[in-house]
């Protein structure tokens, strides 16, 4: 049985990563990209692609949210052994039904 959550967007798209590469002064990933802000990750952002790396191959991908900025589901799987995290699907747009 999947838990549910959900996640707030107001830029647009959804980073997926590890927050030490991208948080903090001492963050040597973004360092090396020249990313120090929010404003300089956003900059790396290229307009018009739905799957970015704006901080290089393995750092993190940034997704583009279906419909923009809003809230979207998040579906959360266990392990049923260990109760650790299996999966996380969001959900930016819902199947249509003709």
């Amino acid at each position: 049985m999947a838990e549910s959550a959900e996640v707030y967007v107001d830029a647009g798209c959804v980073w997926i990563g590890d927050p030490c590469y991208v948080i903090g002064s001492d963050s040597a990933a973004a360092s090396r990209q020249g990313v120090h802000t929010v404003g300089d990750f956003g900059a790396r952002l290229e307009r018009g692609k739905d799957i970015q790396s704006p901080l290089g191959k393995g750092m993190g991908v940034c997704v583009s949210s279906g419909h923009g900025d809003g809230t979207y589901k998040v579906e959360i799987e266990r392990d049923k052994e260990s109760g650790r995290v299996a999966s996380a699907k969001i959900t930016f747009i819902k199947e249509r039904t003709i």
